[in-house]
């Protein structure tokens, strides 16, 4: 395989260390299959090496379950979320987090197909945000995106506040429920 990860056709090898018999792996439809030459050393024998190797299909690492954490969030506080995925290969896998902020991680550390992965993110402004995860194996194919959505909680706030504060700085000993509830 290439770089890319892509099969290349042929390759040239030697059964003593040199390729001075020709040797040749071949590629057909199915396999690889080295096959053997006259030895080098004039003793008119062939090398016994006859190798084939199956040619496995990579496929990407499922889609990360959705993210686990909090939804409600504040701002400036940390927090952790958690997923996990397998590789139908079993290759190990690392994951990247787009923390919707325009912010993201890089490729984590290699983890154990199946293993959760937990990462932390603290989010710097208001807002509703699309915590997006996913995951490449070690031939480098990604799979879809698992995806949360987080938002900051509204603050409530009582209409017209400058108006009942002046209504009970007016009239202080009035409206006792209503002073207890402003905080007079």
């Amino acid at each position: 395989m290439n770089k890319d990860g892509d099969i290349l056709s042929s390759y040239k090898i030697g059964g003593n260390g040199d390729d001075s018999g020709g040797d040749l792996i071949q590629l057909d439809d199915d396999d690889y299959v080295v096959l053997g030459h006259t030895n080098s050393f004039g003793h008119g024998g062939y090398d016994a090496w006859l190798l084939k190797l199956s040619i496995l299909e990579n496929n990407p690492p499922n889609k990360p379950s959705k993210p686990t954490g909090s939804t409600s969030i504040k701002v400036g506080t940390s927090y952790t979320y958690e997923t996990s995925t397998s590789d139908t290969e079993g290759d190990p896998i690392y994951y990247w987090f787009d923390w919707g902020d325009n912010t993201t991680t890089e490729w984590t550390a290699f983890s154990n197909s199946g293993a959760p992965v937990k990462l932390s993110h603290t989010w710097t402004a208001k807002g509703d945000y699309t915590v997006k995860c996913k995951a490449k194996d070690l031939i480098e194919k990604e799979s879809d995106w698992g995806t949360l959505t987080v938002s900051m909680p509204c603050s409530y706030t009582i209409p017209f506040m400058p108006f009942w504060t002046k209504l009970v700085e007016r009239f202080p000993n009035a409206f006792p429920l209503l002073r207890q509830l402003l905080g007079y």
